[in-house]
Order: C-alpha cells, then sequence, then structure tokens
C-alpha cells in the first residue's frame, strides 16, 4: 500500500506542479539537452513521426514536456512514450501539445543519452510545418526537479502527390539533417576547424545560440547586451516571462522583451541606470561576467576553488570597473576567467563567438 500511495503522489506531481507555471528558477544541468528529429523512415502515408531525446541524462524518473506544432498544416494523432510507466497525454490546446511520464515504482533512475517518446502527426495541407520543442521538465527520484528550454526544431515539407495525377493525396518530405555537433553543416560561415567551432555547434545543438538569417552566424561581430542575456539565461534553462508587469523602459517589443522582464524581476540584471538596460549596445567582457556571477549566484552555483591567480597578477586590473570587481574577482581566482596571461580587457566588447566560447568554458569549471 505504502508503494502505491508513493506512486500515486509522484504521477500527481508530475500532472500538477509539472504542468503549472515556472515561478522560480531551478538549475539544469548544460551537458544535459533535449532535442527532436524526423526520420523518412517514420512517415507512413500522410502521417509521419517525431522521436524526443535526451543527451547526456542524469537521474530521470519523470518528465513532462511540451511540442508546439503547426496546426493550420497538421494534425496530431498519436504520442508514445520509450519508458515504461504512468502516463498522461494532455489534450491539444491551440497548436500546442503536452506529455508525462512516471516510472513505475522501483523502477531504477534513466541515465545517458535516452529516447523518450514518438509522436505521430498527419498532413492535413501543403506547405512547410514546423514543430518545436518548447520546454521539458525532469524529475528524480525525490521529486527534485530541472527545467530546460529547448527550441529544437524540426521541419517537413509537404506537397501534392503528384505520381498519380487524379489524386488528392499529399506527399510528405523529410529533409536531411545535420549531424550532431557539426557547426559547419549548421552555419555556412563557421569552419569546422574554426576555434570557436566546437562552442557554437554544442550551443547551437541545443537552441542556445541562434544564426541571423540564411545560414549564417556572424561570429565576428559584436554581441548586443540583450542576446548575450538570452544566451546565458537559455544555457541555464531560465525561461522568459510572458505576464509582464514591469520591465525596463528600453526594452520595446522585440525578441528580447520578455527575457529581459524575467532576468529583472529575478534580479539577474539591475540595467545601466535611469531603468534601462541599453539591450542593443555591444556588451563588454566585464559585463558578460558580471550577468553570469548574478545568475550563478541566483542558482547557487558559483565556481569554487583556485587557481593560484589574482585580479593583481594583471596589468589592467585597474581598468574593471567597481561594479564588476566582486564578479572578476571571483572569476579570476577559480580559473574561470584567465584572459591572455597578461591582460584582461575588461572594456573590451566581445564578439558572438567569444560569448559562445565563454558559456562553453562554464561547463569545464
Amino acid at each position: 500500500m505504502k508503494i502505491r500511495i508513493v506512486i500515486c503522489y509522484f504521477i500527481a506531481a508530475i500532472i500538477t506542479v509539472g504542468f503549472l507555471p515556472f515561478t522560480s528558477v531551478s538549475f539544469a544541468a548544460a551537458s544535459c539537452f533535449f532535442v527532436i528529429n524526423t526520420d523518412p523512415e517514420g512517415v507512413k502515408g500522410e502521417s509521419f513521426e517525431v522521436t524526443v531525446t535526451g543527451k547526456d541524462v542524469r537521474n530521470l524518473s519523470a518528465y513532462d514536456l511540451c511540442l508546439s506544432f503547426d496546426s493550420g498544416l497538421l494534425e496530431f494523432k498519436s504520442a508514445v512514450s520509450a519508458i515504461e510507466g504512468y502516463t498522461v497525454l494532455v489534450p491539444v490546446k491551440g497548436n500546442e501539445v503536452r506529455l508525462a511520464v512516471a516510472k513505475f515504482g522501483g523502477a531504477p533512475a534513466e541515465n545517458g543519452d535516452i529516447k523518450l517518446c514518438t509522436f505521430t502527426f498527419r498532413v492535413k495541407a501543403a506547405g512547410r510545418a514546423d514543430i518545436t520543442l518548447k520546454s521539458v521538465k525532469v524529475m528524480d527520484e525525490i521529486l527534485a526537479s530541472s527545467n530546460y528550454t529547448s527550441g529544437s526544431k524540426v521541419s517537413v515539407s509537404i506537397v501534392a502527390d503528384t505520381s498519380d495525377p487524379d489524386s488528392d493525396d499529399l506527399k510528405i518530405i523529410i529533409p536531411d539533417s545535420p549531424a550532431p555537433g557539426s557547426p559547419a553543416l549548421t552555419f555556412t560561415d563557421v569552419a569546422e576547424n574554426a576555434w570557436y567551432a566546437k562552442a557554437v555547434g554544442f550551443m547551437a545543438e541545443r537552441g542556445i545560440i541562434q544564426g541571423v538569417g540564411n545560414g549564417r552566424f556572424a561570429p565576428e561581430l559584436n554581441v548586443i547586451r540583450a542576446d548575450f542575456l538570452i544566451m546565458v539565461m537559455r544555457f541555464y534553462g531560465i525561461s522568459p516571462e510572458t505576464n509582464i508587469a514591469d520591465n525596463f523602459a528600453d526594452a520595446g517589443n522585440k525578441h528580447y522583451t520578455q527575457y529581459l522582464a524575467a532576468a529583472k524581476q529575478l534580479g539577474l540584471v539591475t540595467g545601466v541606470g535611469n531603468n534601462r538596460f541599453a539591450p542593443e549596445e555591444s556588451i563588454s567582457r566585464q559585463d558578460m561576467f558580471v550577468i553570469l556571477y548574478r545568475v550563478l549566484k541566483k542558482l547557487e552555483k558559483l565556481p569554487q576553488g583556485t587557481s593560484g591567480k589574482t585580479l593583481e597578477s594583471f596589468r589592467d586590473a585597474g581598468d574593471i570597473a567597481v561594479y564588476a570587481r566582486e564578479a572578476m574577482k571571483l572569476f579570476v581566482e577559480t580559473g574561470t576567467v584567465r584572459g591572455d596571461g597578461a591582460n584582461l580587457a575588461p572594456r573590451a566588447t566581445s564578439t558572438r563567438a567569444q560569448a559562445a566560447q565563454v558559456l562553453f568554458n562554464m561547463l569545464s569549471n
């Protein structure tokens, strides 16, 4: 009877807590991520399959995920979990479908690279349809949860089947997917041997960074303050605020508006004064590390250890602004920031490639 009660509580937590809006920040391990993909072998007539997989998953005993799809072109048919357990499929609402699964009591947790589930869709009309993995919440055996904002997306082309002129059937075309970790296939301007290629590939794979259009990443462009904040928030699984009650005066109505609102509400950023954030200005190196410091402090994940280095070890330590000294001091002393060995260049701007590399380096600290 006790086991049955625990199981019921477990699945109830997935249904209720899992489906409520996130009201607090939880740390999502950056090495773990979730993606969706399609396979031509999953096409059956006018239906096709989309598979959700997790990479480097740790202690997964339950999950709750949300997919969005083009409801004008696609009709949701079914979802099947690859992990046995108690399953709750939430009815389609608008263009979203949710699936929650809790493993049976006593079953060991899942680790490593695992297949979570398969969704089946039927095509309704011709066009290009996108399916996006919006979010994933995972729980371990004691109901400790981690939230992931994925953004992994697949697209399918739906065209008229010309093999039979008298037929109204539709044909599904599944595009070839680039190999995971191949930035040269993801962005045309990121060479496989570029010093930042691994970082960009890692971030792009997880939906943390995006290109600038036409298959380009523009690695040499300076990263603006809002875009770096978005990268950090996606990296650590912090969701944007959709119900905005307060924001910076210059937040506008842009791709970064909801992220600025969430960051301000959570105290992750304070702006540049007069309730402004200067979202489209190039970000300095010291401001990058101030944002990182505040996020990690909020998540109680500040780096530990000592590198034997101090701020005074660098010739330009005096150039660090007063508000940035605490963050720069910690990152230097823990070896998170190394500069070029002699200088930290705190007031220099950073390129998009350098920003991706900074976050990638956080994995090893």
